[in-house]
């Protein structure tokens, strides 16, 4: 990779990109903000690399104590791939260091699988009470449910991002009712809270149509770009840029700062559930 000519970068879709190139970035010199990738539990990996978007493993602080205190049995079966397999390994920490652990039955699937009956089976005979179907997508997740729902089992369901996503809830309707995510605060809303959000969020919706991705890429780009063309154009150190009360005023993502790794800072995850066919905030 040649970064001759290049002093600032955008973007970044996955963790995977992030930390693959993320040595050579800091090696040029170049300033990053991610919009969707995080380090996950790879804190320092490089200066002037801003990771906007909370880490995945986050939800899994949220997640597992709520789980934990309504279950003893629990189902968890984890996509191969390195998203969900973060949140399994903080899944199955936060378990290790639990004053009563739960009883779990885990189980992997390619993020190829289509068929998801041996799997379901399997937990069925182990009589389990709760299932966290840790998928990648929405597709994954949707065809998990619709196979359990076929065989007449219904454990309690949950997930990260995916079971209150616009799309799993059209796809799969009442069949989805109860579910329950950890994931993060309505991001959309939020931005629309003041006139710029409002303004950039209706553009969107006019030109692509309704946000029905499970995670809230768009405001965060937005933002990322917002913070990005502020230090640019006032001269001013992103780090501490966030500071400051002019610029998170009109923040599209709610008030958030960089730790000195520049991890973002004070935008945590929630629980909503899915009650006739919407995802509502979940008051424990």
């Amino acid at each position: 990779m040649n970064f001759d000519k290049v002093k600032y970068a955008l973007g970044f879709t996955c963790n995977g990109a992030l930390l693959a190139s993320a040595e050579l970035y800091a090696r040029a010199g170049v300033k990053i903000i991610t919009s969707s990738a995080t380090s996950g539990d790879v804190p320092d990996i490089g200066r002037n690399i801003y990771r906007l978007f909370p880490a995945d493993q986050g939800s899994i602080q949220v997640l597992y104590p709520y789980i934990a205190r309504r279950h003893k049995r629990v189902g968890v079966i984890s996509e191969d791939d390195a998203y969900a397999q973060l949140l399994k390994k903080h899944f199955d920490l936060a378990n290790e260091a639990a004053e009563k652990p739960l009883e779990l039955v885990t189980d992997d699937f390619s993020y190829q699988e289509t068929d998801f009956r041996a799997l379901l089976l399997k937990l069925k005979g182990k009589e389990i009470d709760a299932i966290f179907i840790n998928a990648a997508t929405d597709g994954t997740f949707t065809r998990a449910v619709k196979q359990m729902r076929q065989m007449n089992f219904s454990p309690h369901i949950y997930g990260v991002y995916v079971p209150v996503s616009d799309a799993s809830i059209g796809e799969l309707g009442s069949r989805l009712d109860g579910a329950i995510a950890a994931t993060l605060p309505d991001m959309v809303t939020i931005a629309g809270k003041n006139a710029l959000g409002k303004r950039l969020i209706d553009a969107y919706v006019a030109e692509f149509g309704a946000i029905k991705s499970p995670w809230p890429v768009v405001p965060f780009t937005m933002e990322a770009f917002r913070l990005f063309h502020s230090s640019l154009s006032g001269g001013k150190a992103i780090k501490d840029l966030v500071k400051t009360p002019e610029f998170m005023k009109d923040s599209l993502i709610g008030p958030y700062t960089f730790s000195k790794h520049g991890a973002a800072e004070g935008i945590r995850f929630v629980l909503r559930q899915v009650k006739g066919g919407k995802a509502v905030d979940l008051a424990d």
